[in-house]
């Protein structure tokens, strides 16, 4: 239109799935400057044609509507049950100066739109299944009996008779949930590839929440004269008893020194 003009009109999702909720939003300007009278706006909908649309064209591609009297300039419209065919769809937005309404695709009253605009979007597959649970496991640093944390991937020099913190970060969403931490440090064996030498397990739970958090926590593991002095001793952590497999941080290799029992007097 010479007079009304859209300005800024984009949909969302850009790629929406099946049945997926899709939102046009946008402006209606008058003369370039946000017009805030009543103004009505549709946005009309048009699927790709199957093959017998084609062959019998009066038959066609079907067209959906949806439309609301902005005032405000601003306008938004949701299409809340998606599209339920795969392909090329073609979307109009139109702007009229009076209440109008659409059957099918007959509009009414028979008026044209003071502007209008038109594009392509494209629906392709599914909306995948909602994921939930835990992600993003991992070991994020450990220490001597609390102390000054060595990142992961870093060499810890232990003692008998020390503890090793292991820190530990993941993310969650979902139901509460009640499980247990299980770590290890474990040395590379012919017969077993990470056979763990000593271990300690602790209990935790953690919150229902909506979105993903963050969490992070930590577990202790004791020293003992069971562990020989040595360079080549691995670490990992895993989560236990929760819904599904065991979830494992990385195997951090050759992270751990033990040097063996502290002379007497010797400050640990």
């Amino acid at each position: 239109g010479l007079l009304f003009t859209l300005k800024d009109v984009l949909y969302v999702p850009e790629t929406p799935r099946l049945d997926e909720p899709f939102t046009v939003k946008g402006k209606v300007e008058l003369f370039g400057i946000p017009f805030y009278a009543p103004i009505w706006v549709q946005a009309r909908v048009t699927y790709p044609e199957r093959w017998w649309e084609e062959i019998i064209p009066i038959i066609g591609s079907p067209t959906v509507v949806e439309g609301a009297m902005v005032v405000g300039s601003d306008f938004e419209i949701t299409f809340p049950k998606g599209f339920n065919r795969e392909g090329e769809f073609a979307l109009e937005v139109l702007v009229y100066a009076g209440p109008t309404y659409s059957i099918d695709k007959t509009i009414i009253p028979p008026f044209p739109p003071v502007t209008s605009e038109e594009t392509t979007f494209i629906v392709a597959g599914e909306v995948p299944p909602e994921e939930i649970g835990f992600r993003d496991f991992r070991i994020l640093s450990y220490s001597k009996n609390g102390g000054t944390p060595v990142e992961a991937s870093g060499v810890l020099e232990l003692d008998v008779g020390d503890k090793c913190r292991v820190n530990v970060g993941f993310d969650h969403r979902g139901v509460a949930v009640s499980g247990k931490y299980h770590a290890a440090i474990w040395q590379e064996r012919w017969w077993d590839p990470h056979d763990e030498i000593l271990n300690a397990e602790k209990a935790f739970t953690v919150p229902a929440s909506a979105d993903w958090e963050s969490f992070e926590d930590s577990i202790d593991i004791v020293i003992t004269s069971k562990i020989d002095p040595g360079t080549e001793y691995g670490l990992y952590v895993k989560i236990m008893a929760v819904p599904g497999p065991d979830i494992f941080t990385g195997d951090l290799a050759n992270v751990i020194t033990i040097l063996g029992v502290p002379a007497k007097g010797e400050f640990r």
